[in-house]
């Protein structure tokens, strides 16, 4: 294409030397600026094509990386969901009832109780010696709760992060781990662990564990005799409440994030 130009110039030009060279000049100089100019314009347009494309790769990796969360935590809350109902049920067979809060009324409207891998039936309203074995079982358990946060660290080192043009998305991420850091993950839980040893070391003095209770007739009897085990399983079952409702607002938040990435991705 430039060549082209030049040869046209020339030969308008050759008849008026110094004059129609000058004007030559001019277009050669002009006709240069313009294609650096068309050079970086095309650069940057592919620049910016590379930045677009490293978004939506690093989008659709947090998305992957979310809906592995999902089940993480779908996983926890069906857990510690077990282990209030299970345990609120242990405390009714003895006589003794939780406190009966609007926390835990609003609570049991957000997360029911169904059955789920642990225990696959109902709650049973009388005593199922079944049902008692496998709830004192999990009276001092949990699932550890570890998210993926490896793509929005990359994503934040590189940069890629203020890319994303949805203010509503990076809200949205920072309300997330915010959640699942400050409440649910697996280190966080050593704030209780004294409990679930207290529980442990409690019972052991009987020489029983509750971690397998097939062999002993009654289990609740260890409870019932025992007003300072009564309000251990009280105080887990009041940690199995708060682990399941975080559990589920994380969820909540996470469904909603995946949504907004679906929307950023479409947009980009």
């Amino acid at each position: 294409m430039l060549p082209f130009f030049r040869k046209i110039r020339w030969r308008l030009a050759r008849d008026n030397q110094f004059f129609k060279y000058s004007r030559y000049a001019i277009g050669e100089i002009v006709l240069v600026v313009v294609g650096i100019l068309i050079a970086l314009q095309i650069n940057n347009w592919n620049e910016e094509k590379k930045g677009e494309q490293s978004l939506k790769e690093n989008l659709s990796s947090l998305k992957l990386d979310l809906q592995e969360d999902l089940k993480v935590l779908e996983f926890s809350k069906e857990t510690e969901m077990f282990r209030y109902y299970s345990m609120k049920k242990i405390l009714d067979f003895i006589g003794e009832s939780a406190i009966n809060t609007e926390e835990l009324k609003d609570f049991e409207k957000m997360v029911p109780y169904r059955s789920n891998w642990i225990y696959k039936d109902s709650i049973p309203k009388e005593k199922n010696m079944e049902f008692i074995q496998v709830a004192f079982s999990w009276t001092g358990r949990h699932v550890p709760v570890n998210i993926h946060k490896e793509t929005l660290e990359e994503i934040k080192s590189t940069g890629i992060y203020s890319k994303i043009s949805s203010k509503e998305l990076k809200n949205a991420l920072n309300q997330y781990y915010s959640i699942v850091e400050s409440h649910l993950e697996e280190h966080l839980y050593t704030k209780n662990y004294f409990l679930e040893t207290t529980w442990e070391k409690s019972l052991l003095e009987d020489g029983i564990t509750y971690i397998d209770v097939t062999n002993v007739s009654d289990p609740l009897r260890y409870i019932e005799k025992s007003p300072f085990r009564t309000g251990l399983v009280k105080n887990l079952m009041g940690i199995a409440q708060w682990r399941a409702t975080m559990a589920q607002n994380s969820i909540d938040q996470l469904l909603i994030i995946l949504e907004l990435i679906e929307k950023e991705l479409i947009y980009h």
